[in-house]
This record gives C-alpha cells, sequence and structure tokens, in this order.
C-alpha cells in the first residue's frame, strides 16, 4: 500500500477541506412562468370583499362589503352646471317668473302705459330685471324726477314714479312747452291749471339733444312768477329776447321788466310811471323798467 492509498486521520480530513476552501451554493431560480392572457369574452372575477355581522342568536352571516365610491370635483362641478342650466330652462318656459305688467304709481304726466313701454319689463323673467338699468331708462325722460324700482319673487316689479311740476306753459313761436324749476322743458301733456303762461313771438327756447339740458335759465322762470304775482289781472306773460318778460297794460302799450332781479321794486317804479303817463296823456308803446336806474319810455 502506498502512501496516497493510505487512509487520512480525521484531523488531515479538516486540513484537507480547510485548504480548498468552500464553493458557494448556487441560488435555486424560479422556472419563469407565463403570465395567463385574459381570454376574450371571459370576466375575470370580482373580488368580494366579506364582513361579518353578529345575529341575535349567535350565528354569524356574512355579506359582500358594497364597493367604495367618491365623488370626483369634476363630476360634481358638472352636475350642479347641468342642474343650473336645467333651472334656467325651466324658468325661461314657465310663465310663473315672467313679468306680466309692471305696478307703476300714480302718475299725472305720463300714464301707466307710457311708463311701462319706457321701463320694457313686461314679459321679462324676473330674474332678467335689471334694476338699475330701468331706473336709467326712466330717468332719461323730462319728465321724470326720480324713479325707484323693486323686483319682487316670482313675478312682480314695481315702478315708483315722482314726476316734474310743470312751472310755466310756453307758447315758443307756436309750439307749446312745459318748463319745470329747474329749467327742463319737454312737450305738453294735456291741460294743467295754475301755469305761468308765456308767450314767445320766436324760438327763443334752447332745446338741444339732451333732453335733460335746460331750455332757460331757472333764475328767469323764477322772475317770471314773481312779477306775474304783482298783476293777478294780466292772463299771461309775453318775453322779448331783448326786453325780458312783459305784458300788455291796458293803457295800450307793453310794459317790460327784464328776466331777473328785484320784480316787486321795478312793480313799484312801473305803477309810479304809468300814473304819470296817464295824468299826461302819453300815448305810450313801451315802458321799460328793466334797468331800475335807467326806466324809459317810447311814444307811439
Amino acid at each position: 500500500m502506498t502512501a496516497a492509498e493510505a487512509p487520512r486521520t480525521r484531523a488531515e480530513e479538516v486540513r484537507l477541506r480547510r485548504t480548498h476552501g468552500r464553493r458557494p451554493a448556487d441560488r435555486a431560480v424560479r422556472p419563469a412562468v407565463a403570465a395567463a392572457k385574459p381570454r376574450p369574452g371571459i370576466r375575470r372575477p370580482r373580488r368580494v370583499r366579506e364582513m361579518a355581522l353578529p345575529l341575535e342568536i349567535g350565528a354569524g352571516l356574512r355579506l359582500p362589503a358594497l364597493p367604495a365610491f367618491r365623488v370626483g370635483a369634476r363630476i360634481l362641478s358638472s352636475t350642479l352646471a347641468l342642474a343650473v342650466v336645467w333651472l334656467l330652462v325651466s324658468a325661461f318656459r314657465r310663465g310663473e317668473f315672467t313679468v306680466d305688467r309692471a305696478v307703476v304709481s300714480a302718475t299725472e304726466l305720463l300714464n301707466e302705459s307710457q311708463i311701462r313701454s319706457i321701463a320694457a319689463v313686461d314679459g321679462l323673467p324676473v330674474f332678467a330685471v335689471d334694476p338699475g338699468e330701468v331706473r336709467r331708462r326712466l330717468l332719461a325722460q323730462p319728465e321724470i324726477l326720480s324713479a325707484q324700482v323693486r323686483v319682487g319673487w316670482p313675478n312682480r316689479v314695481e315702478l315708483e314714479i315722482h314726476e316734474r311740476r310743470p312751472m310755466i306753459e310756453w307758447d315758443d313761436a307756436g309750439e307749446v312747452w312745459w318748463v319745470s324749476a329747474d329749467g327742463v322743458g319737454f312737450l305738453k301733456h294735456g291741460e294743467l291749471d295754475n301755469l305761468i303762461r308765456v308767450e314767445s313771438a320766436e324760438p327763443v327756447l334752447r332745446i338741444e339733444r339732451d333732453p335733460l339740458a335746460p331750455v332757460i335759465d331757472p333764475q328767469a322762470l323764477w322772475a317770471a312768477g314773481a312779477l306775474l304775482a304783482q298783476v293777478p289781472e294780466v292772463a299771461g306773460l309775453e318775453y322779448h329776447p331783448e326786453h325780458g318778460f312783459g305784458f300788455r297794460a291796458p293803457q295800450g302799450w307793453t310794459a317790460y321788466f327784464g328776466s331777473g332781479g328785484d320784480m316787486v321794486l321795478k312793480m313799484q317804479l312801473y305803477r309810479k310811471i304809468a300814473e304819470v303817463l296817464s295824468q299826461r296823456g302819453v300815448a305810450a308803446e313801451l315802458v321799460s323798467v328793466e334797468d331800475p336806474s335807467a326806466p324809459y319810455y317810447r311814444k307811439k
């Protein structure tokens, strides 16, 4: 027996293993399995959650849990938008939200139908009525001094109108106008009492495109009122562009007092002049106290 063939002792076996070292073991590799492709027409079984509900007798009942449902912001906003559109369309179609006839307060110059025509709210859905715009349309009329527009549910519109009060009825070379105390003029509407009548042979009122622009100085209107109050026997006044307000006197002349100033003082001065002229038998054509410091008369 040779030395190579002699049996090794335990110590020699240990040294031999340490000399050669250990060979690392290979990792086991799982065999690749091809993923099963879903077959057309075959639905995948739905996952079912189960929960246990205890019964009074102690038994357990298993029911499928309801699937969780979340409402997204887009779905919610779209639903609300569709609801609003549906409400608007329904309101347009249903007559209960449509203004039938606007309620108009009592007026004297303009009648109810004229005011409702200016407001233009009849037949509109109540939520389509813009009170500010309606008020602007009303105030654009020279006859209307102030206006209030109130909208009520479901189809009520109230118009509260305050009109300008005419102070003077002015025959401006054949065209009759009513003029309020603030100088705003508008065409005559019917007949009114207690108006100062003024007549001018030629056009003197400043009729402009703006219907709210004064047609004459308001101070002149107050002067006319103060003058006429002192001569109640006179039916009306005349107006001359150069001489102002005046009237035809019983003596046959025309007395002029201008368009402003102290009409009481002017009237006192005029009465003295008229008395002197009557005593002297002067046939005058014109007597002027437009300037109290320089009155004059002109003979025929």
